[in-house]
């Protein structure tokens, strides 16, 4: 009695969570998706959703992976279908057998029918101790401290919203819920197949356990847990800064000169706009602490903790495009350089477009410095010549006013 009592009182709990889970995230005005394979897991979460009273349908991807796929298949509909809850069905191709191949077309299949149907979100089965290998597998890997989030219960991937009610539960409780009632799930022995990675993790965690002498399970999930508010904090605090960068055809600028940061939130600003080994992460990292001034790593530039992001080489050679102007209309300056938009209001004239060297650009060096004016720009915008002189730079955007008659001459990249 002891052990049924304390059974029931997990059964409620996670019925509780189901339930939570509904009345926090869902309209109930609108159908759900279920992603249903037949296993333990999406089978609890069938029955649970009925005796929640929820509007929904259901998705099955038969993959073909085992004899018995398509005899499971046409038992599920018939299952579903008595219930009247409506059923949709898709064999994946053939060729598709790796793990991602298959990830993928099941996500464009669930996506096809959200579009369709209007379910305003899919509901998979993934439970605790998914999270738990899931949290495993990103420490294996090496991943940042606010990745080793795991799965959230609310996700989007690409337009597909998807909702993950069961991260809470057990698998234990799961199986022992289903024995109860007298309800057979499918086996999938693939799901043992050391083949995969999931698999060797399912071996290894009470492996572990068993080493350690205690269950290392919990403290994974705890980890996940607080991976997930580190980057909720992260989300919430840095990432907003990501959206006033500048940007160019051949890459972004972010500007966080006037910013105390702390390593951390360094090191977070660059893993989310710069692809950067680990390595070059730390030299990064350390390079904007001292704000280091005209240095590269990898594809980004910091120059005095401000960060250029570089996608494609930047162009040196440039077009002149001559046009008259009524007016004098203020010049450009090295942000407008960065963003390949620079022009100039002179007097009529004769004007010869030369690329900037060292000889030329030598009288404008302290200037250039004194405005702050990136060092790996100095050599991109070219100089106006007239009569053997240089007749303007386009870097420190100063320039005294000309009278009429004027004309504005505009640089653009040569194709």
């Amino acid at each position: 009695n002891f052990t049924l009592n304390i059974f029931n009182f997990l059964f409620d709990c996670s019925m509780d969570m189901v339930s939570q889970f509904l009345k926090k995230y869902a309209d109930r005005s609108r159908p759900l998706l279920l992603a249903l394979s037949g296993g333990p897991d999406s089978l609890y979460l069938y029955y649970r959703l009925k005796e929640n009273r929820v509007n929904f349908s259901v998705a099955h991807v038969n993959h073909r992976w085992r004899e018995e796929s398509d005899s499971e298949a046409e038992a599920l509909k018939q299952l579903v279908e008595s219930d009247h809850i409506p059923f949709y069905h898709s064999v994946i191709e053939p060729a598709l057998r790796s793990e991602n191949d298959a990830r993928d077309f099941r996500r464009q299949f669930f996506f096809k029918l959200c579009q369709t149907h209007g379910f305003q979100a899919v509901m998979t089965a993934h439970h605790y101790d998914d999270q738990v290998e899931t949290v495993l597998k990103r420490a294996f890997e090496g991943a940042a401290l606010e990745n080793l989030s795991g799965m959230r219960p609310v996700h989007q991937a690409g337009e597909l919203t998807v909702w993950r009610p069961l991260l809470g539960v057990k698998k234990s409780e799961i199986l022992q819920w289903l024995q109860t009632r007298d309800l057979e799930a499918f086996m999938d022995y693939t799901n043992d197949d050391t083949r995969y990675t999931r698999a060797r993790l399912r071996k290894m965690i009470p492996e572990l356990s068993h080493q350690f002498q205690k269950e290392i399970a919990p403290s994974f999930y705890h980890i996940g847990e607080e991976a997930a508010q580190l980057k909720e904090y992260f989300e919430e605090k840095i990432s907003p800064l990501l959206d006033h960068g500048i940007h160019a055809p051949w890459g972004v600028f972010y500007d966080f000169s006037k910013m105390k940061i702390h390593p951390v939130e360094i090191k977070y600003l660059l893993r989310q706009c710069a692809k950067l080994s680990r390595s070059q992460l730390q030299v990064a990292s350390d390079l904007m602490l001292k704000r280091a001034a005209n240095k590269r790593v990898g594809n980004v530039i910091i120059d005095r903790n401000r960060l250029f992001i570089l996608r494609f080489p930047i162009p040196t050679d440039w077009s002149v495009i001559e046009e008259p102007i009524d007016q004098f209309e203020p010049p450009t300056n090295w942000q407008d350089v960065w963003k390949g938009k620079m022009s100039v209001t002179l007097k009529k004239g004769t004007y010869q477009l030369l690329p900037m060297n060292q000889k030329a650009a030598q009288p404008f060096k302290k200037r250039w410095n004194a405005l702050k004016v990136p060092a790996f720009l100095y050599y991109v915008a070219p100089v106006l010549i007239q009569n053997d002189e240089i007749a303007y730079e386009f870097l420190s955007g100063r320039q005294q006013v000309v009278d009429s008659p004027c004309i504005k001459l505009t640089l653009i990249p040569k194709d």
